[in-house]
């Protein structure tokens, strides 16, 4: 699932990249990922250098052992508070975990 959060990230870097600035140059977007595996995941994000304090994250890992109605409801949040772009990514990407070996 590592891969489908960059795959995530990928995703937005090259929408951003389609929206460049007057310039012609896209912002610089960089993200650094703090995991501890005894806890929680950090994420700072950085725009042209600036941290960025507003930030959405949707973790849209789905895990082992989620039922596909779990996994809707565990994505349904993420989908509803979303800008229209963003949860039109996370129905994609719920839309592809259904299909994994780790939604029954």
């Amino acid at each position: 699932m590592r891969a489908l959060a960059w795959w995530l990230v990928e995703v937005w870097l090259a929408r951003q990249r389609r929206r460049a600035a007057p310039t012609g140059r896209p912002p610089r977007v960089e993200i650094v990922h703090v995991r501890d595996p005894d806890s929680t995941c950090e994420l700072f994000v950085f725009v042209d250098g600036v941290p960025c304090e507003t930030a959405e994250w949707y973790d849209t890992d789905p895990g082992a052992g989620h039922t596909t109605a779990d996994w809707d409801r565990a994505t349904e949040w993420q989908v509803n508070s979303a800008c229209p772009a963003t949860a039109d990514l996370i129905r994609e990407v719920r839309g592809e975990a259904r299909q994994s070996d780790h939604i029954r």
